[in-house]
């Protein structure tokens, strides 16, 4: 009786030590993420005839400068095959990976080399105009009475053209 008891007492404790001992000397793996658990969901929709490049761009920085610094070629993230006419396309993020965000004046394809870039280039940070959590919608609009521009909205709230 007294071993059995033993054995109830002790089992947790041994079963712990090696499931840290699998883990080695970090086991921040059993912590969780609380930064990174409310992602921020990027929409890039195409409501144009053509297929487009949004020229998407990611900063971590909340504070980085316009154009040289954001622009630059380790911020921008590659959307691959491009955007096709009536697509959409859904890119998630940690939220500690994206304190800035930009579609630097999106490139619709008119032809395989003729392209119209868009008429603005919207620029969002975060706990200005967006939060952990959130969804920012790219709409990429391309009309006879407006030309080509991007609309953006913030949990299906309209923001700017």
């Amino acid at each position: 009786m007294t071993n059995r008891r033993l054995v109830g007492e002790w089992l947790p404790f041994v079963f712990c030590a090696l499931v840290v001992g699998s883990l080695g000397a970090d086991c921040a793996s059993l912590i969780p993420d609380t930064i990174n658990s409310d992602p921020v969901t990027v929409e890039l929709v195409n409501y144009g005839a053509y297929s487009l490049d949004p020229r998407l761009y990611v900063s971590p920085s909340q504070s980085i400068g316009y154009d040289g610094e954001l622009l630059a070629s380790a911020n921008h993230v590659a959307v691959t095959p491009a955007v096709a006419s009536g697509e959409t396309v859904t890119l998630v993020f940690n939220c500690a990976d994206i304190g800035t965000i930009t579609t630097d004046h999106a490139e619709l394809y008119l032809t395989s080399s003729t392209t119209k870039a868009s008429d603005n280039g919207p620029w969002l940070v975060q706990d200005q105009v967006f939060s952990c959590g959130d969804t920012i919608t790219f709409i990429y609009i391309d009309d006879d009475v407006d030309g080509f521009y991007t609309r953006v909205e913030v949990n299906d709230t309209f923001l700017e053209d």
